[in-house]
């Protein structure tokens, strides 16, 4: 089966067993790593070195949620999905107070979700990754002992709010987490470039925390120049707003996506899937 007739309809949140079995099937390598990522994430199995580094994460989660602590936020992002800021509004920001444990049960990425990122870094072992919305560190921490457990590999997390990043950079600390996980706190619109450039090459990417259209093109074109011929990009939100629908659609048609997974909620692209694909293939 080539890539160009691999087309899926994913009618659950997540692919199902048939849907996996296609693509742990696949003569390509990195659309069978793709398939294990969501096999081991379906499943929910791992190994017991891998549960307790999880069990150790949803334990500071679970004190995050219980955390009645209020911090002045700065909010550079979309807000609603009915909401209409432009451009310059949200580059400018405003400051609001949150409970912390309200932003964590609220923004912080479920175990579901979550546990795809770890498979996705623990099946593509990258070797330098970097996460667009740190919130208070629960994600970048499944990334980060994905990279530990790997044995090779460093991820940068950035986040608007430097009272998130702080606390994000306690979450990290406090796992044992540090030498795999750095904190960029600023704005995107300010950061991204000098880290990227900082970087070199990026080999994932995790594309959250700014729910708009504009920016999410905008930033899946700044990564483009720095992936590595085998990149994996995972897009959040991917059906938030209508925005961000065109967003991922526009990402799929790009000719250096060749595959595209949409599972609803999250959106997973692979690049350079043999240097004679350029067609982009969704599978939803």
């Amino acid at each position: 089966m080539n890539i160009a007739s691999l087309a899926l309809r994913l009618r659950k949140r997540i692919a199902t067993p048939i849907q996996i079995r296609a693509l742990l099937k696949h003569e390509n390598q990195d659309v069978q790593l793709l398939g294990r990522a969501l096999e081991a994430m379906r499943s929910r199995r791992f190994s017991p070195e891998e549960q307790a580094r999880i069990s150790a994460i949803e334990a500071r989660r679970a004190a995050l949620c219980a955390s009645q602590e209020i911090v002045q936020v700065e909010d550079f992002g979309a807000g609603g999905p009915a909401d209409t800021l432009t451009t310059s509004a949200q580059q400018t920001g405003r400051t609001v107070a949150e409970v912390v444990g309200d932003s964590c049960r609220n923004y912080s990425k479920p175990p579901q979700w979550a546990a795809l990122l770890f498979h996705l870094v623990r099946q593509f072992q990258p070797g330098t990754c970097i996460e667009l919305g740190t919130c208070l560190g629960i994600s970048a921490a499944y990334e980060g002992a994905a990279l530990a457990l790997n044995g090779r590999g460093r991820l940068v997390t950035m986040e608007g709010c430097k009272a998130f990043a702080a606390i994000a950079a306690e979450t990290v600390a406090g796992l044992g987490l540090s030498p795999q996980v750095s904190i960029v706190a600023g704005p995107f619109h300010h950061t991204l470039g000098r880290t990227l450039g900082e970087l070199g090459r990026v080999d994932y990417a995790f594309i959250d925390g700014h729910h708009d259209e504009e920016a999410t093109v905008r930033y899946f074109e700044q990564l483009l120049p720095s992936l590595g011929e085998r990149a994996v990009l995972v897009f959040d939100d991917i059906q938030w707003s209508p925005g961000m629908r065109r967003a991922w659609a526009t990402v799929c048609r790009h000719p250096r996506v060749a595959v595209a997974v949409d599972l609803r909620t999250v959106g997973v692209c692979l690049t350079g899937v043999g240097a004679k694909l350029r067609r982009t293939v969704v599978m939803e």
